[in-house]
């Protein structure tokens, strides 16, 4: 119809509401205010968006319009154009669009899209030459990334123990409920083929090569610096620690990532060089502890969803099979391992429990070698097996369609 229209998602049922945005002839913009809550940028109101009405402000007792667009028309590509074919365009949700964008058109286009460290849009971008668009170069690298990180990881497990038991673990980490984003435009599956290179780099004392990776890893998820106590701790066995100078060259390239991202950073933002608090994505650092007493407060405030519930589920089982396979694999990976879960409970996004934590949980790779080694009855096996399988199903649906699943 021409008028300016704005679609609203609930996170905790996935339920979409579209309105116009015209009230009276003025069209409004609006932020995030809370649970579902919105206030527009013009008078500060506040309005619900699951009923169009305003709550409080000057247009008390106003309506926002319904509109008769469907939601998948309105959803949000963050400046990226809707993929034609809708079998493929059904893996364009949500970051993955941000990625598009920024491998498109470079960072500035969304608000704090420097929340997106470089490499993996850069190599978007290159690949896009080749493919013809970023959507299919995204595809590409993730699948062709994943492929690769399941050879390596199979050769990284069958030294910890059987061959059998590095397929059930493999097994158990593409069964696993979102396994389907490796296969997205999003950096999990590019992360963990820096991460894995970078591991056994470090254990044959190819520092260079360890470094290398772990400049990649950094430069695709901030939480590739947890590779650093995995590297200083094989330097101090290799002694003397920094007695070479090829340690020296393996810890400079990780450094001169974190500057590389830092001067993204810089380049684009004002403030917030560093990465402690991210408005736009009602993100902040805090202890980890906090973090749980959060995701607690959430789960008792009767906001909350199944996805706070798997999430908050997930943490807690991360960090008992951290603790229960401590003595299982090197103590490299553990040092890894470990930091990685410092990092990932030092983050509260406000809205949510352990946001995202279902999806973190997948570059975990030791942990999904540690779960196999935690059932060994086939009958256990068969169970959580068909658990997972299911919700994989069931979680991979609500992606496609829109719905909110990490």
């Amino acid at each position: 119809e021409g008028k300016p229209a704005i679609l609203f998602l609930d996170l905790n049922t996935s339920k979409t509401y579209t309105y116009f945005r015209e009230v009276g002839e003025q069209a409004l913009e609006f932020r995030s205010a809370g649970i579902n809550a919105v206030s527009d940028l013009q008078t500060n109101s506040l309005w619900d968006i699951r009923s169009g009405n305003s709550l409080q402000g000057s247009f008390i007792a106003a309506s926002l319009v319904p509109t008769i667009y469907s939601a998948e028309t309105m959803f949000s590509y963050f400046r990226a154009s809707p993929y034609p074919d809708p079998l493929l365009a059904m893996w364009q949700r949500f970051a993955s669009n941000i990625y598009i964008t920024i491998a498109e058109k470079g960072y500035g286009q969304i608000a704090e899209d420097t929340h997106f460290p470089p490499l993996y849009p850069a190599l978007m971008h290159l690949l896009s030459f080749v493919f013809g668009d970023a959507f299919l170069a995204g595809l590409f690298l993730s699948h062709a990334a994943i492929l690769y990180s399941l050879k390596l990881l199979h050769e990284i497990f069958s030294q910890w123990s059987d061959p059998s038991s590095s397929k059930r673990a493999i097994a158990g980490l593409l069964l696993f409920p979102v396994s389907f984003f490796f296969f997205s435009i999003y950096s999990e599956s590019l992360f963990l083929m820096s991460v894995l290179p970078s591991m056994r780099a470090m254990s044959s004392h190819s520092w260079i090569w360890a470094g290398f990776w772990m400049f990649c890893a950094i430069l695709t998820r901030l939480t590739g610096v947890a590779l650093l106590t995995a590297m200083l701790y094989l330097m101090w066995k290799d002694r003397p620690l920094l007695g070479a100078l090829k340690h020296w060259i393996g810890l400079s390239l990780p450094g001169l990532s974190v500057l590389l991202y830092l001067y993204v950073r810089i380049a684009h933002l004002l403030q917030r060089a560093l990465p402690f608090s991210e408005p736009s994505w009602y993100a902040r650092l805090v202890p980890p502890w906090e973090s749980y007493l959060h995701a607690l407060k959430i789960m008792f405030s009767g906001h909350s969803n199944y996805i706070d519930l798997l999430n908050l589920a997930t943490a807690t089982q991360l960090l008992a099979l951290f603790l229960w396979g401590w003595k299982k694999i090197p103590m490299e990976y553990n040092l890894y391992s470990a930091f990685t879960l410092l990092i990932l409970f030092s983050r509260v996004v406000e809205t949510k429990a352990y946001n995202s934590m279902l999806r973190f949980s997948l570059t975990r790779f030791p942990l999904f070698f540690i779960l196999r080694l935690a059932g060994k009855d086939a009958q256990y096996q068969r169970i959580i097996t068909s658990s997972v399988a299911c919700l994989n199903l069931f979680l991979s649906a609500k992606f496609f369609g829109w719905g909110w699943v990490a």
